[in-house]
């Protein structure tokens, strides 16, 4: 911040200094996790041989691919935490960087889909079970094997339904990250909630599943086993089961790492768009403040003077993300000006000084919509 000489005019300068200390923040958050990511992988190794479990090589191919998907997701998402602690403003290392993020987060779809065609293949084995108990006499436990198999049913409609939402806004998100970080100083509010947001969808529904596939091998599948039992079905008439339901425990624990791995991948994005925010920081003076008016910087069209009388409303915009909460000044025919206060080299009560002293106190920042209750 400094006055110009001729006049004393108040002018806010771009200071890329908060921004850069909240990047860092973000990074020795990121290492935090990855330290409690770490944790988390040995307590589950201890676990397993504990129990005395076999190796991988024995697990169903579908869990195989699963943990191969996170052990790869997981390498991915450190790579992008270490390089963009290291290499902060640089342009293309951010874009290269949230891709490979967002891949990352594709690969844990791959499980989700190779889990929807085993509960759909389970599910034909269940109805070729209906088919045994329907020719037996007095048909026993049909209902309750019904039931099942609608429950099989409907689970994999939904699940197919959802994952081609998330294979279709995962695409989206990537395209979108892509454009905004291609258009020169846009803050991108909506692009990083989807980039967090697209981090977390497969996680989250791969999660589901291992919650889905416990459900069904140590609930579901025991019931309707008792209910055939008490309908006294013949011993050589056994209900069909699936291998990867044996797989039970190694999904249970990989639910515990799949909320690591979600958190420290949202960390890692969060990170990774607002060190590329810092990489396309803006230079010079923002705003200028004078008797006749201000002087705002345009992305577009440079410095552009807006008089008193044509300035609409002068406030603050409640922003929750990086970099937080924004100046906003009403533009005729225009839209709004806005720059977070973040990128300043003042504070809000300094510019509000400035408007109040260069207006006779008509003018002000009204900064009520910043106000907060938790």
């Amino acid at each position: 911040m400094r006055f110009d000489p001729e006049d004393y005019a108040f002018i806010a300068r771009y200071d890329p200094g908060r921004l850069s200390g909240e990047v860092k923040g973000l990074g020795k958050q990121g290492v935090m996790r990855l330290l409690f990511l770490g944790i988390a992988v040995v307590i589950v190794i201890y676990i397993w041989s504990q129990l005395g479990k076999p190796g991988p090589s024995t697990w169903f191919s579908t869990t195989q691919i699963a943990a191969a998907c996170w052990l790869v997701a997981m390498i991915l998402a450190v790579i992008v935490m270490l390089v963009e602690r290291s290499k902060l403003a640089v342009h293309l290392v951010n874009l290269v960087m949230l891709v490979t993020l967002l891949v990352a987060s594709c690969l844990l779809l791959i499980p989700v889909w190779m889990l929807i065609r085993q509960l759909g293949g389970f599910a034909d084995t269940v109805r070729s079970f209906v088919g045994v108990l329907q020719a037996l006499p007095g048909q026993p436990g049909v209902d309750a094997v019904n039931s099942l198999l609608t429950s099989l049913d409907v689970t994999r409609l939904v699940l197919l339904v959802v994952w081609g939402i998330a294979v279709a806004f995962m695409v989206i998100t990537i395209a979108a990250a892509l454009m905004w970080l291609m258009t020169p100083r846009s803050l991108g509010w909506l692009h990083r909630k989807a980039v967090v947001v697209a981090v977390w969808f497969p996680a989250i529904l791969l999660l589901v599943c291992s919650a889905g596939l416990i459900f069904v091998s140590k609930f579901l599948l025991p019931n309707v086993e008792k209910k055939l039992g008490v309908d006294n079905v013949p011993v050589d008439t056994i209900l069909p089961s699936a291998a990867i339901l044996d797989d039970w425990l190694i999904w249970l624990l990989l639910a515990g790492l799949l909320i690591t791995l979600g958190t420290f991948m949202a960390s890692a994005a969060k990170l990774t768009t607002g060190a590329a925010l810092l990489s396309r920081f803006p230079q010079g003076n923002a705003l200028r403040v004078d008797a006749l008016g201000v002087v705002l910087d345009d992305a577009k069209l440079g410095p552009q003077r807006v008089t008193w009388p044509a300035i609409g409303a002068i406030a603050g915009r409640a922003r929750s993300a990086l970099p937080g909460p924004e100046l906003v000044i009403g533009r005729p025919g225009q839209p709004a000006w806005a720059v977070p206060f973040m990128f300043l080299d003042v504070m809000p009560g300094t510019i509000d000084s400035a408007i109040r002293a260069n207006t006779s106190d008509a003018r002000d920042i009204d900064l009520t919509p910043l106000d907060r209750v938790f």
